[in-house]
């Protein structure tokens, strides 16, 4: 059991190249990047991390091929069809954050009955799902909300309590996959104080012992948060 981190937070990059270097269509690329995601939100939760944070995907990524994002879009809902009571019967929170207006009927039924079971649990682990998720975006959305609450002065703390997930802590750590060394706009507010790591392996093959590997390279180093 880890009792270092309380909250790990992962961009999975580099599912279509993957693909690509294998000679295969970029939806299964996609495909085997969500089994992993599956093993590893498992991991975290066997690993005693009671939050984990994984971005599905960005507010940009809608501009990929229309074939692509409905591709991505069937894939999420039968994900998220498939793993409803598993989820339940495993005591995970799911917390879905980003716009989900612009989702699928289906899915966006799916994400409320996700919200449903989270409430009834006694959650082992909390899961948080970034979907049609922008940083910049949720910040405007909880000033909006702090707003529509009659607040005329918005502080940190205040603004920090109308984030899509305002019971997350933010990430101890960030891992992101498949060469590219940014945040891409990924908890923006939350992500100031977080530990960085950064890997070229592409998120399909970034497995449990992977994982492990960016645990002991955070775990090694010294936290200061400034001072």
């Amino acid at each position: 059991m880890i009792d270092t981190i309380r909250h790990i937070a992962i961009i999975p990059d580099g599912n279509r190249r993957w693909a690509k270097e294998r000679g295969l269509p970029a939806i299964e690329g996609h495909r085997q990047g969500l089994m992993r995601f599956t093993e590893l939100a498992s991991a975290l939760r066997d690993l005693g991390i009671p939050y984990g944070t994984f971005f599905a995907f960005s507010t940009e990524n809608s501009h990929r091929p229309p074939e692509e994002v409905a591709y991505l879009m069937d894939l999420f809902t039968e994900f998220a069809s498939a793993n409803l009571m598993k989820l339940k019967a495993d005591g995970v929170a799911v917390s879905i954050i980003g716009d989900t207006s612009a989702a699928p009927q289906k899915l966006k039924d799916l994400f409320i009955e996700l919200k449903g079971i989270s409430q009834d649990a006694q959650p082992s682990f909390h899961l948080a799902i970034a979907f049609n998720y922008g940083g910049r975006d949720e910040i405007l959305r909880a000033v909006a909300r702090a707003f529509a609450k009659g607040h005329t002065v918005v502080d940190s703390a205040l603004l920090s309590q109308y984030l899509d997930a305002p019971h997350f802590p933010d990430p101890d750590l960030i891992i992101r996959t498949g060469k590219v060394k940014r945040l891409s706009h990924f908890l923006t507010w939350q992500s100031i104080y977080s530990e960085l790591y950064f890997t070229d392996t592409y998120f399909p093959d970034f497995d449990r012992a992977k994982l492990l590997l960016a645990i002991e390279d955070f775990e090694a180093r010294e936290r200061r948060f400034g001072k």
